[in-house]
């Protein structure tokens, strides 16, 4: 059974009830007034460089630069060999070359020679890409001595076909960095891996296909 429990009366008189909601509504005003004076947004500290100002900000630092390519091309038709030749760049903190905007391209090696040097222009690529598809220089291996690798050069204007003949195919080891050394006279190295051992998770071997120019 539910007792009744009776309403307190209220104690303000109307006149003390009537000066709160006026002194209220003037609280009110009064903290509107302070807020459209504030600025709406963040001023951005204009002696700060400009990096620090991104930082201020909360925006990045600095953009992203896709991988500069090289107006190169690489090419064999008989592995199915075709892509775009991309600056591949040492990184002294992984103390080897950066893989890792690599993709579908040859990477030429910072530090072989280039075109036109008489020294020994490498290339590297994926066997494999990382959704699992064959990479570049998946068939290297199969090249022969004999075959015929071209690189494309290109400009605005025309097309330069330099063609090279292998003249040998190898399998070293991974730490064996002999095979990218200039030996006296032009030619072009391709570099790829080969022996995956999934417990190591890593490639064992590599293949390297060499050519000279003709």
């Amino acid at each position: 059974m539910y007792r009744y429990r009776p309403r307190r009366r209220n104690s303000l008189s109307p006149l003390a009830t009537l000066l709160i909601i006026f002194g209220a509504v003037a609280v009110y005003l009064a903290f509107e007034t302070i807020n459209r004076r504030l600025p709406t947004t963040q001023p951005t500290p204009t002696n700060l460089p400009p990096t620090q100002i991104a930082v201020a900000l909360g925006q990045p630092s600095h953009t992203p630069t896709p991988i500069r390519k090289l107006p190169f091309r690489v090419a064999a038709a008989n592995v199915n060999l075709l892509a775009e030749i991309v600056p591949l760049y040492f990184d002294m903190n992984l103390d080897t070359w950066n893989l890792n905007y690599l993709n579908a391209n040859a990477g030429h090696l910072e530090g072989t020679a280039n075109l036109d040097e008489g020294g020994n222009f490498v290339l590297a690529g994926h066997v494999e890409l990382g959704d699992g598809v064959a990479g570049p220089f998946a068939r290297i291996g199969e090249m022969r001595v004999g075959d015929i690798i071209s690189v494309f050069r290109e400009n605005s204007a025309t097309t330069e076909v330099i063609r090279y003949a292998v003249t040998e195919v190898l399998i070293v080891a991974p730490n064996d960095f002999s095979v990218i050394r200039n030996r006296g006279y032009e030619e072009l190295t391709l570099i790829t891996c080969a022996d995956w051992d999934a417990q190591r998770y890593d490639y064992l071997k590599r293949v390297v296909v060499r050519a000279r120019r003709l």
